[in-house]
């Protein structure tokens, strides 16, 4: 329950804040200009390394879905001062991840042995981070994350690194 809360009201958040006047005038916005990206992530919600593509939906709210080695996610991402100008922009996010019993784990099950059988785990995943979207479209983030699937495995935090290109919308 206090996780939809939580959602509703960072939803509403962001809603609310996109409604405000974006400047005008030299610079573009990077956020409106390349709406669109596709990175490489070390670390973060699939734990090793995946691949992520992001869209801003306003220039305050990112949507991201990507996969990994080890899991897949989704979820939105509120970035604060979003509707500026500025190629750096701090943000904080709510994704929902899954991590599918690793393969042949099942083996043990399936002989018989005194084990559960392998099921997918859903857990959700809660970046703050800085995001980089230069003027000629290349990212860099870095994040520090908090899960309950991390502190069920007594990792209280994870680092991510993210490395991709975000496409002009033109």
């Amino acid at each position: 329950m206090k996780r939809t809360l939580f959602l509703i009201a960072s939803l509403s958040l962001a809603a609310s804040l996109s409604s405000q006047e974006i400047p005008k005038g030299g610079k573009e916005n990077p956020r409106i200009k390349r709406p669109v990206g596709l990175s490489l992530n070390l670390g973060g919600p699939a734990l090793f390394a995946s691949v992520s593509l992001d869209y801003f939906v306003l220039p305050v709210l990112n949507v991201e879905a990507g996969g990994g080695v080890w899991g897949y996610y989704a979820g939105p991402k509120f970035h604060f001062k979003g509707n500026t100008k500025k190629n750096v922009t701090l943000y904080i996010g709510v994704l929902a991840t899954a991590y599918p019993p690793l393969p042949g784990t099942s083996a043990f099950y399936d002989v018989g042995w005194n084990v559960s059988k392998p099921k997918t785990h859903y857990y959700v995943y809660v970046p703050i981070g800085l995001n980089n979207i230069s003027k000629n479209g290349y990212t860099t983030s870095i994040e520090i994350a908090t899960s309950n699937a991390f502190t069920e495995w007594k990792v209280p935090i994870i680092f991510s690194l993210k490395f991709g290109y975000h496409f002009n919308k033109n």
